[in-house]
């Protein structure tokens, strides 16, 4: 059964992948220059933003109802509500970037993919995320309802939710000097995030269940250094595609006020509430106030956010000096590497 399982996910990647070897790689087609189309980039954006509500969305409310009723949905009853609407997030995005394919009027589909690549990262990896329902019912069926996240189906799905956001902020990336443009960039970019974290961290911060004993098992370090890690990446990518003084922060506010809006609607529906993230956005701040440059940003970038997270996680795990000490030097080298990404902003 594992071997199907994983069969199974590899049948569904290798598509994707097959068409994105044929729709990047192959030779024979030289894209034309497209000029820009706002109207098509702002609708491709709306509707991207709206694909990953659902999919963040789905996604932390599967948790906790796996959590909260320890069912591990099989057959027909795998497509429960919650996730019923991350699929609803992968088709409103397959459909979005498909259409947007099409609104190019190409008649080459090579040729119109080429000429905006981001579209054609959309459409594949909302592609994955259809394709993988099966495998990961199977998954859950071999493993239990509080299958780890970070295994293969739930790393994959991710992965294609982030795939999506990038794709979208690729396309919009050409229209940056609009403000709906940076609005729209600070709002995928901020759901990407929030994406990236439901797979590299919630599982300690559920309130129950095995993947929390899971999490329990790991050493204490692993949990501040893997959130800072992955919003250092968000803040980076704000920075260099927004081009504004605060635009790391804007990404971190809306992936922290996302979580937090989301937390309140779980609990208004009375399921269990899973606790919001480390609050990353003290290093979104330090680094823009820094000008995220040099020592200086990484200073700002990593003090900022252990300032606020430290006592956060403090008050959930016991973490003794060595954890803190190693998470410090490991994010501290994520810095460097985040400020040089950020570094080719044109302006602060």
């Amino acid at each position: 059964m594992v071997l199907l399982a994983a069969a199974l996910s590899a049948v569904a990647l290798s598509l994707p992948l097959g068409l994105a070897g044929w729709l990047y790689f192959w030779p024979g087609v030289v894209p034309a220059v497209s000029r820009p189309r706002p109207q098509l980039a702002l609708t491709l954006g709306a509707f991207l933003g709206g694909a990953a509500f659902f999919q963040v969305a789905g996604a932390l409310w599967d948790a906790a109802e796996h959590v909260r009723t320890g069912l591990v949905p099989g057959g027909s009853d795998f497509l429960w509500p919650p996730h019923l609407t991350i699929y609803a997030g992968f088709l409103l995005a397959f459909l979005a970037g498909g259409g947007a394919v099409a609104g190019l009027g190409r008649r080459n589909l090579r040729g119109a993919v080429r000429s905006r690549p981001g579209l054609g990262v959309i459409v594949l990896g909302a592609l994955y995320g259809l394709l993988s329902i099966p495998a990961d019912a199977l998954w859950h069926e071999l493993f239990g309802p509080d299958l780890t996240a970070w295994s293969p189906p739930h790393l994959l799905l991710a992965a294609a939710m982030v795939a999506e956001v990038a794709g979208g902020a690729w396309v919009l990336a050409g229209e940056a000097d609009r403000g709906w443009a940076k609005v729209l960039l600070v709002v995928l970019l901020g759901l990407a995030l929030d994406a990236a974290l439901l797979a590299g961290v919630l599982e300690w911060e559920l309130p129950g269940g095995r993947a929390l004993a899971v999490a329990r098992s790991r050493p204490g370090w692993v949990y501040p250094t893997v959130t800072g890690i992955l919003a250092f990446a968000a803040f980076g990518l704000g920075r260099r595609l927004l081009n504004l003084r605060f635009g790391a922060t804007a990404v971190g506010a809306v992936a922290f006020g996302a979580r937090v809006g989301l937390t309140g609607l779980l609990s208004l529906g009375g399921t269990v509430v899973p606790g919001l993230p480390l609050p990353f956005v003290g290093g979104a701040l330090g680094l823009d106030l820094s000008g995220g440059r040099g020592l200086a940003g990484v200073l700002g970038l990593v003090g900022g956010y252990l300032v606020l997270a430290v006592p956060a996680v403090l008050g959930r795990w016991p973490l003794g000096p060595w954890d803190l000490g190693l998470s410090a030097g490991i994010l501290t080298l994520a810095g460097v590497l985040a400020s040089r990404v950020a570094r080719p902003v044109g302006k602060d």
